[in-house]
């Protein structure tokens, strides 16, 4: 995948039994002709739910703003009757 022309990064996600992974690409053609290439190397024992091909809108990273962020639940609000 590095190897693929006008590849930027990827990011691979995981939850419970499933995941989800983000391939960035310099064009919209690199990654159209990724997304091609793609659906006939799905390795065996893995299920490609679909592919999709959309425009990068905003980035934001937290490196190049000097800080590093975390994610931290939302706390629950206690009532006056919990209090």
């Amino acid at each position: 995948m590095t190897g693929a022309p006008g590849f930027v990064r990827a990011y691979w996600t995981i939850k419970d039994n499933s995941a989800l992974s983000m391939f960035i690409f310099e064009t919209e053609e690199a990654a159209t002709r990724m997304s091609e290439q793609a659906r006939s190397g799905v390795p065996g024992g893995v299920v490609l739910d679909g592919i999709e091909v959309r425009e990068s809108w905003r980035t934001h990273d937290a490196e190049s703003l000097g800080t590093n962020y975390e994610l931290v639940p939302k706390p629950t609000p206690i009532g006056p009757d919990l209090a």
